[in-house]
C-alpha cells in the first residue's frame, strides 16, 4: 500500500474492528492507532497523535508497543513513519499471543488440582512437573516477529546459533540492535555463535560491544536456534533465508528440547573462538 492511500482491499469498519482487536488483547488506543495506519497508510508519530487525539507521548509509547509485538513496522528515512501490517498477519500474531496466554492459564489450572504439599513438591522437582507443552510453526516474517517479542520479554539470557546469512539478515532488520539494547539496559546476557570468518572489517566493527559473539565454522551443517531464558525455543527449519518471507521455524516451550540444545550450545561455546 502506498503512503497516504487508503487500503482498498480492506472493508474497515472502525467500531467493529476496534472491538475485535480489543478482544484479542489490544487496548482501545492501541487498536485506534493501528486502525488509522491500516486505513490511511504510513504516518509519523505527530500525524498519528493529531489524527487520533491521543497525546504525542502516549502515541509514541503505543507505536513502540505495536512494533514490539509485530503489528507495525517503522520506515526509516528522512522522517520515520509507522506502517501497519495487513489485517490477516495482525490477527495471526494476536491469536498466537492469546493462545500462549491460554496455555499458561491451563498450566496454572492443572496446578490448582494438586494438594498444597504436592504443589510445593512440584516446584522443588522441575523434572516431574506437569506442563502444557506447545509447538507451533512460524512462517515468513512471523519467525522474526516472534523472536523480537521474546527478546523484549527476556530477563536473564539469550543464546543463538546462526549462519552468517542469518546474522546479517537479523542485523539488517534491527534484531541484533534489539538484543544489544536489552543487554545494555536490562543486563540480559546475549551470546551468539556464528560463522564470522566471512565478515568484512566494517561488519565486524559494527557488532555491538554488548553482545558476546564467537566464531564457529560450518554453521550450515548444524542446528540453528534461538533460546530465551531457557523457556522459549525458535528452531530454524529451512536453509538461511535471503529475505524474511523465506523463513521457516518451530517455536516451542519444550523443556526437554530446550535443555538438550542449551547443553549442546555450552559445549560448542567452550570449543569456539572469540571474535574480539
Amino acid at each position: 500500500m502506498c503512503p497516504g492511500v487508503k487500503n482498498s482491499s480492506v472493508d474497515y469498519d472502525g467500531s467493529t474492528s476496534t472491538d475485535l482487536l480489543g478482544r484479542l488483547g489490544l487496548t482501545k488506543n492501541q487498536a485506534r492507532l493501528y486502525a488509522i495506519l491500516l486505513r490511511e497508510g504510513p504516518a509519523t508519530i505527530g500525524e498519528l497523535a493529531k489524527r487520533s487525539g491521543i497525546h504525542r507521548a502516549n502515541a509514541y509509547r503505543i507505536v513502540s508497543h505495536l512494533k514490539n509485538i509485530g503489528l507495525i513496522e517503522l520506515l526509516l528515512g528522512g522522517v520515520t513513519k509507522a506502517r501497519a501490517l495487513g489485517v490477516g498477519e495482525a490477527l495471526d500474531i494476536l491469536i498466537a499471543r492469546q493462545e500462549e496466554q491460554l496455555d499458561r492459564i491451563r498450566s496454572v489450572k492443572s496446578r490448582t488440582r494438586l494438594k498444597p504439599s504436592e504443589q510445593l513438591m512440584d516446584y522443588g522437582m522441575p523434572f516431574v512437573r506437569s506442563e502444557q507443552i506447545f509447538a507451533r510453526l512460524l512462517i515468513g516474517r512471523h519467525v522474526y516477529v516472534q523472536q523480537e517479542r521474546l527478546v523484549q520479554e527476556s530477563k536473564e539470557e539469550i543464546i543463538q546459533v546462526t549462519s552468517m546469512k542469518g546474522f546479517l539478515l537479523a542485523r539488517n532488520i534491527g534484531l541484533i540492535d534489539s538484543m544489544a539494547t536489552k543487554a545494555k539496559k536490562d543486563g540480559v546476557k546475549v551470546r551468539i555463535l556464528t560463522e564470522t570468518a566471512g565478515y568484512s572489517a566494517s561488519v565486524r566493527s559494527e557488532i555491538p560491544k554488548e553482545l558476546e559473539i564467537r566464531h564457529r565454522a560450518n554453521t550450515l551443517t548444524m542446528l540453528r536456534y534461538f533460546i530465551a531464558d531457557k523457556k522459549h525455543l525458535i528452531l530454524k527449519m529451512a536453509a538461511p533465508p535471503q529475505v524474511l518471507d523465506q523463513s521457516l521455524a518451530l517455536w516451542s516451550n519444550s523443556s526437554d528440547l530446550i535443555q538438550g540444545l542449551h547443553c549442546e550450545f555450552e559445549r560448542l561455546w567452550a570449543a569456539s573462538s572469540g571474535v574480539r
